[in-house]
């Protein structure tokens, strides 16, 4: 089974359903590809968690991801079997997807802050471990420029925050590269491909998750695949405080 988005709207359009043949479909995460085929992994999705980019592909944000589609970046899951690389996994073993390449910042010993709009959500930012919590009313860039240790952002927020982020003097939309980059600034971009996915220290990542190093916060925990549409609801609504996570089953 499936969740599946044949056109953009709001979390309603999920239909969970066998999923459909392969062939038409631009992700893999969701989809095993069929039993016994060479080189490939078949493995047993167990739970996931689910990442704002899913969000706005659904919401129809994303212009270069054709409908219909199943979505999903980050996942965990046991392998059923492995024809051909028995060498690197066996029946049983736990596998992980995820996002690679971005994050971990705090567990290398950066000091890290991060930017929320709503006061009540400073403690929340400290509990998932920014060691400082800037209050964004419109002059952010200003409350930064004051710290001049600062010397990488991250902006995720978009295109109407980058230009606060590379010039510490506010936003502005439909940015143009040549005007906004400042002289001497680098601006890069994530992408978050396999090369970076397979760097990813996942071993590393789960012996530390509960320590002071990585904070690892569940704001919800939805049971059923049926029940996606719940989770993104409630990703929409910003109201989770965590991770959102779905368990395929109750096991």
């Amino acid at each position: 089974m499936a969740a599946v988005v044949y056109e953009a709207g709001e979390p309603e359009v999920f239909r969970v359903e066998n999923a459909p043949d392969t062939k038409t479909i631009g992700c893999t995460i969701l989809r095993a590809p069929a039993k016994g085929k060479r080189g490939h992994v078949l493995i047993r999705l167990k739970a996931f968690g689910l990442n704002r980019f899913e969000m706005f592909t659904r919401q129809g944000h994303s212009t270069t991801v054709n409908f219909l589609r199943i979505l999903g970046i980050e996942a965990a899951d046991v392998i059923e079997e492995a024809p051909e690389k028995e060498d690197k996994f066996r029946e049983g073993d736990v596998v992980a997807a995820a996002m690679g390449g971005i994050g971990r910042d705090s567990s290398r010993g950066a000091f890290t802050a991060a930017t929320t709009r709503e006061p009540e959500r400073e403690q929340l930012l400290r509990a998932n471990g920014a060691e400082k919590a800037f209050i964004d009313n419109g002059t952010v860039a200003d409350q930064v420029k004051r710290i001049e240790w600062f010397n990488k952002v991250l902006e995720i927020v978009g295109v109407t925050a980058l230009r606060g982020s590379l010039t510490k003097r506010g936003a502005r939309r439909n940015s143009v590269p040549m005007v906004t980059v400042p002289t001497a600034v680098n601006l890069t971009a994530y992408h978050g491909g396999a090369k970076a996915f397979v760097k990813i220290p996942l071993d590393k990542i789960v012996d530390l998750l509960g320590t002071e190093r990585i904070k690892a916060l569940i704001g919800k925990l939805v049971v059923g695949l049926d029940k996606i549409n719940e989770a993104h609801k409630c990703m929409d609504k910003d109201r989770a405080g965590g991770k959102i996570v779905v368990l395929i089953d109750a096991e």
